[in-house]
């Protein structure tokens, strides 16, 4: 008498069961047969058999699910590699622009031999940044609205530490890069405004006429000209400071701002 295991995959499911079959007649009895038909021993046998099969079979689904996970882990290093891949380029592409950024503005033509101490500041169109940023390439490209507000706040934060620089060096990204004009507006103001606390009241005064032209109608529009008019006092134009200032008090007279353009007025008479 012999007993076959048997094993069967359908559909992803492992199962099995018996067959015995008798020496002499080639009979076959299913597991019903011999459970109705045997006792003693060979129920033992077959309780053995039976535990057999289970193991088999957890055998045979464990490698599945093995193959399956094994797949799984494959699929997300490929991921990973293609999402740090990314993100490297990314970095790249960012540490570029700022390298840029810092040779540009390290290597600006400081006044000659008799030139006066105090230069007058650039009358700046929509398209002249030369002041205060390196000219565009044919590699620009505007990046991510995601990307862009990280950098903005990391720009704030090196403001409201007082790492101006460093400030500068964010701001101008987001000024030429992003695509958000709200984004772009704030850029461009706390860039004037970092200059400012660097005492580069050049900068400053174009960065804040470039806010005039360009964003004329947000909100930050009355602090631009108060600290443009207060710049150009620094850079000793006078007469340009207080048509600043006085068109400060006309146009925006309720603003936080007009008192103090006021008493700036009223302290430096023609």
């Amino acid at each position: 008498m012999t007993f076959i295991l048997v094993l069967y995959e359908y559909g992803g499911v492992v199962g099995s069961h018996f067959e015995c079959v008798a020496g002499g007649d080639n009979k076959t009895w299913s597991m019903g047969d011999m459970m109705g038909n045997f006792s003693g021993k060979w129920i033992a046998i077959l309780a053995l058999a039976m535990i057999m099969s289970v193991a088999l079979a957890g055998c045979f689904t464990s490698r599945t699910m093995l193959r399956e996970i094994q797949s799984d882990i494959d699929r997300l290093n490929m991921r990973i590699d293609q999402d740090a891949q990314a993100k490297s380029q990314a970095f790249e592409q960012r540490k570029n622009i700022l390298n840029n950024i810092r040779s540009t503005l390290d290597q600006e033509v400081q006044p000659g031999p008799g030139a006066p101490d105090q230069p007058t500041a650039p009358v700046m169109g929509a398209g002249d940044a030369s002041a205060w940023m390196p000219p565009k390439t044919a590699d620009d490209s505007a990046i991510a609205p995601a990307e862009a507000r990280s950098i903005y706040a990391q720009g704030m934060a090196a403001y409201n530490r007082g790492d101006y620089d460093s400030a500068v060096e964010r701001f101008v990204v987001v000024y030429r890069f992003a695509q958000d004009a709200a984004l772009r507006s704030n850029a461009l103001y706390w860039l004037g405004e970092s200059y400012y606390r660097l005492k580069d009241w050049r900068r400053a005064d174009s960065c804040f006429l470039q806010f005039e032209k360009e964003f004329s109608q947000q909100t930050l529009i009355s602090a631009a000209m108060l600290k443009r008019g207060f710049a150009l006092a620094e850079l000793n134009r006078m007469d340009d400071a207080r048509a600043e200032l006085n068109g400060l008090v006309q146009r925006y007279p309720q603003s936080a701002e007009a008192p103090l353009a006021r008493d700036w007025l009223q302290e430096n008479p023609e």
